[in-house]
């Protein structure tokens, strides 16, 4: 699975389930070939994996419509290819990785989190 480019589980809440659910792993850390990551609207719970961070190839990251909390891992400004990131309808804090403003991805969070040097912040209530 180290070669695994995408992976994509979105919107399985709106099939008569809760979605998938649980942590996420850390050893997603290891798909380092990883290019888009989209787990949006599921009911996955936990904190952001640090390993994340090691995905370094990752462009797109997509978890928003769950239950993750805790802050935003600063491992994430290691994603130098990062161009979109929404991390909204959550129970996040903290504040968004300087790495990704530095990148100009277009980053997506509510406003529990904050985003100083974001050109590209879509913060809403």
């Amino acid at each position: 699975m180290k070669s695994l480019v995408t992976f994509t589980a979105r919107n399985n809440k709106r099939r008569a389930s809760k979605g998938l659910s649980g942590p996420l792993p850390e050893s997603i850390g290891f798909l380092t070939e990883l290019l888009e990551f989209d787990v949006s609207d599921n009911s996955i719970t936990g904190e952001i994996p640090t390993t994340l961070g090691q995905c370094t190839y990752l462009a797109t990251l997509f978890l928003q419509e769950n239950k993750l909390s805790g802050d935003v891992p600063s491992e994430l400004g290691n994603l130098e290819y990062m161009t979109a990131m929404n991390l909204k309808t959550n129970d996040l804090e903290g504040e968004v990785p300087r790495g990704l403003c530095d990148v100009e991805a277009e980053v997506q969070v509510d406003c529990s989190v904050t985003c100083t040097c974001c050109t590209n912040y879509d913060c809403e209530n």
